[in-house]
């Protein structure tokens, strides 16, 4: 049997868990005494086969004891016997099981069957509904340890309106708070935390039957938000004082040991290392708590240890111990099946603050803390590539690297700029044919915000005063604000000596690097810039493209499919009206190209069956000009428009991936790399990915909104410089120059918004 083991992730649900069975099990349970029959008669030497109630029972008490042994053969001992009532939730039980030994996924399709169980069920059943309940909490649960709260949170609403008595409407109190802190959502889990403390509810006997520390434990979240919705030493330091004061209120010895460990977070921040050691010493390392909460225990003891200075023999001890910890973790994580809209690996700072705590180890304890020490920076990479290439896209394509294969993909006139961050720090790995160096930087407490405010300005249309020199000064000031933090002097001198950058890491990572301005002018505008989610996809992206062949006879440069017709109930269902482009629009976007060398096809024949035509399929670039569409009813979201017959319908991921694409692909559409967030498995949630794993090599796409004329002309200019030769890297930073020289489309909105992610294609 696999050896179980308790996540720091979630370590809240499993108490939940727990504290759910433990009320729930005697209200199950025969009113005799042990030994004893039915009325308290002396039970007979025959012992009847356990029922599914009894087995049932049985599971719950052993999950309540932490005995998860037990509980699997008792879960499938309901499950081999029908089970009836009983056997959605035996089934979420076997999920939970899944999710405590750290393989989450392996409870998806457990819980896909419990769920179908409830068909054709009486739901005012009382029995039916507890099991309800139970099966909707464990998948919010499995989903959050999926590191996709964003999945989680669409069974809140059903388990709410289903947990109306005070006990169940605490628990799913405390799941929603956990699922809007999985979301970093702090702003609604603060206000969410408050208003439960105000509700009458919390002090019900019912409710302290299941969890004496009931108010504690909705003050351990509140004080998790307050922690992350600090912006100053002072707020650091309140939220450290609150956490340490939970530690000691009766929660759960799991929140306890989160609650200390945070604090101890708080005082680092905040400079108090003294406090930060003190509050570090009192957290525990169980061997039986797993490889993720290992790391990060581990990763804060080093963070601590290298602001304090402490011994090379200290740190290298800490190296190797976090080292075997983070691919411990990494190796589990490697053996989930790929799932349709990606996981989030790296979707929790802990997570990350682990990998990227070893990776300035790796520069300290093997480099002596030299920059360009090569035997630290090649242990940088392998572990940073480690932790990016666990993602859906790089595993599709099924290749490994080495630094040595990184240099080699390395641009003639740039190089790969890697990053990743952590809490309160980031790494940066520039790799250059010839040279490669590894750089820390520290980010305050205000990075996050002025970076996510960054990504709002490039990805929302500015108001007008915006638009104005003032407006934009204010922009500008603001991206220069995060590029202090990001990039340090150091690299901003290597910098400037490369045109063309590829930037590697965690979507988000990189959305905030190429809006940086850095005083010197915009990043996007003085570089061509590539994105990569890690070097794995990189060198599969060119070895596929290597093997393809060539297509017989003459093709397209550039096969345009756009401006669909759209009809009335289309445009009321999208909130979009048709673009209904001019005859001199149109023309504008291929007006750069060769006439011999490109078709369009407009109006109704803009369909998704032209995408399939064997003229569009082998031409040498497919631009896609409609509007981008969301249906939040899908997990991958992200959909384009285009016509069908007298109407139009929407296209998603799904139908993408099973068309065969053209190497390049450019799409003029609003927020097809738009999604929930996929940290550490980046691509696989949005258009992007769906038309890399169609067969494009290059896909040139937005998070955001789009200026319908500026991009139009951004796409015909990068496409007319695409085919005079240049690189598309370059061909779109030479478009972006032409834009952003008009005064009225300054702002980063009008020529910063669309990405290349992928391959640097030239035209061949």
């Amino acid at each position: 049997m696999a050896r179980y083991r308790l996540s720091a992730i979630g370590a809240a649900a499993v108490f939940e868990l727990a504290a759910l069975t433990a009320v729930l099990a005697p209200l199950w349970s025969s009113a005799a005494a042990p030994g004893q029959g039915p009325g308290g008669r002396e039970a007979t030497a025959t012992v009847p086969a356990p029922t599914a109630r009894d087995l049932a029972i049985r599971g719950n008490a052993a999950i309540a004891r932490g005995d998860y042994a037990a509980a699997q053969e008792s879960f499938e001992g309901v499950v081999a016997c029908g089970g009836g009532e009983y056997r959605p939730r035996a089934l979420a039980g076997l999920a939970a099981l899944r999710r405590l030994e750290d393989r989450p996924w392996l409870g998806v399709p457990l819980l896909r069957e419990a769920d179908a169980c409830f068909d054709g069920w009486d739901m005012s059943n009382g029995l039916v509904l507890w099991s309800r309940r139970t099966v909707l909490a464990e998948s919010a649960r499995t989903y959050v340890a999926l590191g996709v709260p964003d999945v989680a949170y669409d069974y809140l609403p059903e388990l709410r309106a289903c947990s109306q008595a005070p006990c169940d409407w605490f628990n799913a109190t405390v799941l929603t708070l956990d699922v809007l802190s999985a979301q970093h959502d702090w702003v609604r889990a603060r206000e969410r935390a408050v208003a439960a403390l105000a509700d009458v509810r919390i002090d019900d006997p019912s409710v302290w039957a299941v969890q004496r520390a009931a108010r504690a434990a909705i003050r351990f979240r509140l004080a998790i938000a307050d922690r992350n919705l600090a912006a100053t030493d002072a707020a650091l330091r309140a939220a450290a004082v609150a956490l340490l004061e939970l530690s000691d209120s009766g929660l759960p010895e799991l929140l306890q040991q989160r609650a200390i460990a945070t604090a101890a977070d708080c005082r680092l921040e905040a400079g108090d290392l003294a406090d930060a050691t003190a509050a570090h010493e009192r957290v525990e390392l169980p061997a039986e708590l797993g490889s993720k909460y290992a790391a990060e225990v581990l990763a804060q003891r080093a963070r601590i240890a290298m602001a304090r200075g402490a011994s090379g023999a200290d740190l290298s001890e800490l190296h190797d111990r976090l080292a075997a910890g983070v691919e411990d973790w990494l190796a589990e994580w490697r053996s989930m099946p790929v799932r349709p809209g990606g996981v989030g690996t790296l979707h929790f700072a802990t997570h990350r603050a682990a990998i990227a705590t070893l990776l300035e180890l790796d520069r300290y304890v093997l480099g002596g803390g030299a920059e360009d020490d090569e035997r630290a920076v090649a242990a940088v990479f392998d572990h940073l590539e480690a932790a990016l290439a666990s993602g859906t896209l790089a595993r599709g394509l099924g290749v490994g690297v080495t630094l040595a294969d990184e240099q080699a993909l390395a641009p003639a006139d740039g190089g790969l700029l890697m990053f990743l961050s952590g809490i309160g720090s980031g790494s940066l790995l520039l790799v250059e044919r010839d040279h490669v160096s590894h750089h820390v930087v520290r980010l305050d407490h205000g990075h996050e915000a002025a970076a996510r405010a960054l990504r709002e300005a490039v990805d929302k249309p500015p108001p007008a005063d915006a638009r104005s020199a003032k407006g934009l000064a204010i922009v500008e000031r603001l991206a220069d604000r995060v590029a202090a933090g990001l990039l340090p002097d150091a690299v901003r001198r290597r910098l400037a000596g490369w045109r063309t950058i590829v930037l590697v890491g965690p979507e988000l990572d990189r959305r905030d690097l190429q809006a940086l301005h850095t005083g010197d002018g915009w990043l996007a505008l003085g570089h061509a810039l590539v994105h990569a989610s890690s070097v794995s996809v990189l060198r599969g992206l060119r070895d596929r493209a290597a093997r393809r062949p060539t297509p017989p006879g003459a093709r397209l440069d550039v096969a345009v499919v756009g401006d669909p017709l759209l009809d009335p109930a289309a445009a009321k269902r999208w909130f979009v009206e048709p673009l209904a482009m001019t005859a001199a629009q149109r023309a504008s976007l291929t007006a750069g190209l060769s006439p011999s060398q490109w078709h369009a096809w407009w109006g109704t024949a803009a369909t998704a069956g032209a995408l399939a035509l064997p003229a569009v399929r082998s031409a040498r670039a497919l631009c896609v000009f409609t509007h981008g569409v969301q249906d939040y009813a899908r997990e991958r979201s992200a959909g384009l428009l285009l016509a069908d017959g007298n109407g139009a319908r929407a296209l998603f991921a799904d139908a993408i991936e099973r068309l065969q694409v053209p190497a390049v692909v450019l799409l003029g559409v609003c927020g097809a790399a738009a999604g929930p967030v996929r940290m550490g498995d980046d691509g696989a949630n949005h258009l992007g990915g769906a038309f890399l794993s169609a067969g494009a090599d290059s896909v040139l796409l937005a998070s955001g909104d789009l200026s319908v004329g500026a991009t139009r002309d951004l796409l015909g200019h990068t496409l007319a410089e695409w085919q005079r030769g240049a690189n598309l890297a370059e061909a779109l930073r030479r478009a972006r120059v032409r834009i952003a020289a008009e005064p009225a489309r300054a702002h980063p909105y009008f020529f910063a918004g669309l990405r290349l992610v992928g391959l640097d294609s030239r035209h061949d």
